[in-house]
């Protein structure tokens, strides 16, 4: 299995991607509340928080389906992750640096709005590069 992926090294950074998306999903869709109050986000934000969970919920079936039968010719699915990625670095580090939503009653938020972006994008990329011989089939 590792040999598809370029190594061992790729299989593991693909592995990270996989929990880390799963963390966010499982914080957004199944521990909203704890969500929402890390965030402190009104209850009223329920709703999106466990919507923008929905789209991460196929990103972990398609990666665990992928773990069991291959990546071959899903260069699209790799593209796209690392294409959100970077949409998310930016939108992120706007965000909370830059917008007029950069702090919540004075307290700025958390940098996680952009560096976990970041660690996603350059993951991707190492994934990308590492099975690009077999993804791009």
């Amino acid at each position: 299995m590792s040999e598809e992926f370029g190594g061992l090294i790729f299989l593991i950074i693909y592995i990270l991607i996989l929990v880390g998306t799963g963390y966010y999903t499982y914080s957004t869709v199944f521990q909203t509340q704890r969500f929402l109050y890390k965030y402190r986000i009104d209850n009223s934000g329920a709703f999106m928080v466990r919507f923008a969970g929905t789209f991460l919920i196929p990103i972990v079936i398609l990666m665990i389906y992928m773990l069991g039968t291959g990546i071959a010719g899903n260069w699209i699915f790799f593209v796209y992750g690392f294409l959100q990625s970077i949409v998310a670095v930016i939108l992120g580090y706007w965000t909370v640096e830059r917008s007029t939503y950069r702090d919540i009653d004075g307290e700025k938020f958390s940098r996680e709005g952009y560096l976990a972006p970041i660690s996603f994008c350059v993951a991707w990329a190492i994934v990308i590069y590492g099975g690009s011989s077999v993804i791009y089939q």
